[in-house]
C-alpha cells in the first residue's frame, strides 16, 4: 500500500501523510486505495455492450469523469484539512425559543 510514497500505514491501522498535505491530491489518494477514479462502466450491463462506441450515456459520463478527475486533481488534502479547521472553528448558531 505503499504507492508513491504519499502515505504509510500506522502501527495501529491508521495512516500518516510522508508528504506535504498541499502536495497530494485527492486523485493520488483515492488511486492508492481503491484505484484509478472511473465510472465509465455502463450501469445497465454487467457485460460489454455492443452499442459502446455509439452510446451517447457513456459518452456523458466519460466527460463527466474527466470533470471529477480534474477536480480531485486540483483539490489537495491541505485544502481539506484546512476546510476541516475552518469549518470547526465556526459554532453552531443556536436560536432561543421564549
Amino acid at each position: 500500500m505503499l504507492q508513491r510514497r504519499v502515505v504509510i500505514e500506522g502501527v495501529q491501522g491508521g495512516f500518516m501523510m510522508e508528504k506535504d498535505p498541499d502536495s497530494i491530491s485527492v486523485t493520488q489518494l483515492i488511486e492508492i486505495f481503491q484505484g484509478k477514479v472511473q465510472v465509465s462502466e455502463c450501469m445497465f450491463r454487467k457485460q460489454i455492450c455492443g452499442n459502446r462506441a455509439r452510446c451517447v450515456l457513456r459518452h456523458e459520463i466519460m466527460r463527466i469523469e474527466q470533470v471529477v478527475q480534474g477536480e480531485f486533481e486540483r483539490l489537495t488534502i491541505g485544502k481539506l484539512l484546512r476546510d476541516l479547521e475552518a469549518a470547526n472553528q465556526v459554532s453552531p448558531k443556536t436560536t432561543t425559543v421564549s
